[in-house]
């Protein structure tokens, strides 16, 4: 079974983790290793902005992933991370299902983009399978990347 709760200071290093992750890194626009006092001061600010929630998933009482939506400039945007340990499963479908449906209600927001490098299937899958529709394509750091919508 799948359950989330928002994240709280307690899940701090847990969140570090997973974002240095190889993988997670990879499919990252901003590639390099986080360090652990930028990661300090950027958690502690997303975790008081009200427009900001992160979700920390569990499947059978195990952490497993993490969706981050927040509002920023002109946009709503979501990124997801799912642990090593639970890839392969079909999680990030629903988990960016259920956290897109929950910030939608909680923040009334209707519409959430998800930013993704082209090269990305396994995260293309994901999002369409979550109910997010392509309906642009755009450079960013000089990746040609599919932007993605929930509520449109």
């Amino acid at each position: 079974m799948l359950a989330y709760e928002y994240a709280n200071i307690d899940h701090q290093q847990l969140l570090f983790d997973w974002a240095n992750d190889e993988e997670t890194r990879r499919n990252s626009y901003n590639s390099g290793i986080i360090k652990w006092k930028d990661h300090i001061n950027w958690f502690e600010k997303k975790l008081k902005d009200p427009l900001c929630k992160i979700y920390i998933f569990k499947f059978e009482k195990s952490p497993c992933g993490m969706v981050r939506i927040e509002k920023r400039e002109d946009e709503t945007i979501i990124g997801v991370s799912v642990s090593k340990d639970f890839r392969g499963r079909g999680l990030a479908s629903l988990m960016i299902e259920m956290a897109s449906k929950d910030y939608v209600k909680q923040v009334k927001k209707e519409r959430i983009i998800a930013y993704i490098k082209g090269e990305n299937a396994i995260s293309i899958k994901s999002f369409e399978k979550a109910g997010y529709v392509e309906f642009d394509e755009v450079m960013i750091n000089d990746e040609v990347s599919k932007k993605y919508a929930y509520g449109i």
